[in-house]
């Protein structure tokens, strides 16, 4: 993950093993936008022909929690589901919670990292 501050956006690039996905997320309002971004879906991997659901329409806003804690929330608006991260700064250490709408507050996964 990577932050860029500015005019009260936040660009968030979400990197993983195969894709990266970059992200606008507004100050306290919401930012429209589109990605390739697999939604948190319980039937996304039986998809097999993603072009007709992609790029996805989404809306993200960002919010801090306190001095070290941005809340980051990143809805689809075209069906149910929001994805949640919680990423908090310590020294050169981020730790990042992402959650499901649909996990109900179970199955968060955790990630932590080094600054570079």
């Amino acid at each position: 993950m990577s932050f860029d501050f500015s005019n009260d956006v936040c660009k968030v690039k979400f990197q993983t093993d195969t894709a990266s996905y970059q992200i606008a997320f507004g100050d306290g309002r919401w930012q429209p936008a589109e990605t390739n971004m697999p939604e948190p879906a319980l039937t996304a991997g039986l998809i097999e022909n993603n072009r007709l659901i992609y790029p996805a329409k989404i809306v993200a806003a960002y919010t801090w929690k306190d001095a070290n804690t941005l809340q980051l929330v990143l809805r689809y608006i075209e069906s149910p589901h929001t994805a949640t991260f919680i990423c908090s700064f310590h020294d050169d250490k981020l730790t990042m919670e992402a959650s499901k709408s649909f996990d109900y507050g179970r199955n968060k996964m955790v990630v932590e990292a080094v600054a570079k």
